[in-house]
């Protein structure tokens, strides 16, 4: 998408006789708005504006059992709300989130 710098530590023990694998990384200096090509109609959601500064994962899946978390840092986020009928932001309210 070529929106954000994103850096990926993956760990996929190939030797081990349990699927097993762990995987962390970081995105940064993103517009959120480059996010709305993965949104569906059914969302019925748009993100106008707002700029992700940060977020982490960290993920693992060990016997089976998954476990991982996500944190993100953003400001100035606008979304629209979508009427699903006629794909139009008329009639709904945009909200922003400021942090």
């Amino acid at each position: 998408m070529k929106a954000g710098t994103m850096k990926v530590r993956m760990t996929i023990p190939v030797a081990s006789p349990q699927f097993s694998f762990r995987y962390s990384g970081s995105l940064s200096g993103m517009k959120l708005s480059a996010l709305n090509s993965h949104l569906g109609p059914s969302d019925q959601m748009r993100i106008n504006a707002g700029v992700l500064q940060e977020a982490t994962l960290r993920s693992m899946l060990r016997r089976d059992e998954p476990s991982g978390n996500v944190r993100a840092v953003y400001s100035d986020l606008t979304l629209a709300a979508i009427n699903k009928h006629t794909g139009s932001e008329a009639g709904f309210a945009t909200r922003s989130c400021r942090t």
